[in-house]
């Protein structure tokens, strides 16, 4: 069975607009997991982002069903504290959705820093996108190289620290 990730909208952005050796970074993930978004992620990325080329990349791959939605359950106790947050409607469902998955292993796939640490604070299973691929290249899911080529590829949308330290854990036993 592959593992399974909740994408918030930046981290499904990303994968959806950058080509690493021909192919869209999300296909490389879903080679080796699989997705699920929250709808309010749907909306904001395929529907609000409709003249973006990424959307209609997210947008093919539902309509292929190759990411998947779900509806999170309502929590009221953890709404609560999410609304102390202030997080929008992505982040929210996205953690609720994995907040309520104990038996499904869901993992949040997050770039916002506020959001992480909530998330580390509430307990519920995360990783920067980042984090994301030095995890497959150890599982020897995606190749070292590969992971490289996704990180030098997406290294625009993060800090250059962020990504200077992911090469460097790549190194250091990402993989192969």
């Amino acid at each position: 069975m592959k593992p399974q990730f909740v994408f918030d909208a930046g981290p499904l952005i990303t994968s959806c607009k950058f080509n690493v050796k021909g192919r869209v970074v999300i296909d490389l993930f879903l080679d080796v997991c699989d997705i699920v978004i929250a709808p309010s992620v749907r909306n904001e990325v395929v529907i609000a982002g409709v003249r973006y080329a990424d959307a209609k990349v997210a947008k093919d791959r539902l309509e292929d069903q190759k990411i998947r939605v779900a509806e999170p359950a309502t929590d009221n106790a953890l709404d609560a504290i999410l609304a102390l947050y202030d997080f929008g409607s992505g982040e929210r469902e996205s953690m609720l959705l994995v907040s309520e998955s104990k038996e499904s292993q869901f993992v949040l796939v997050v770039d916002d820093h506020l959001a992480y640490l909530a998330c580390d604070r509430l307990q519920i299973p995360k990783c920067f996108l980042l984090d994301l691929v030095v995890r497959f290249c150890r599982e020897k899911r995606i190749d070292t190289l590969t992971g490289r080529d996704i990180i030098t590829t997406i290294a625009s949308r993060y800090p250059h620290p962020f990504v200077q330290h992911t090469l460097l854990m790549l190194d250091r036993g990402g993989g192969d």
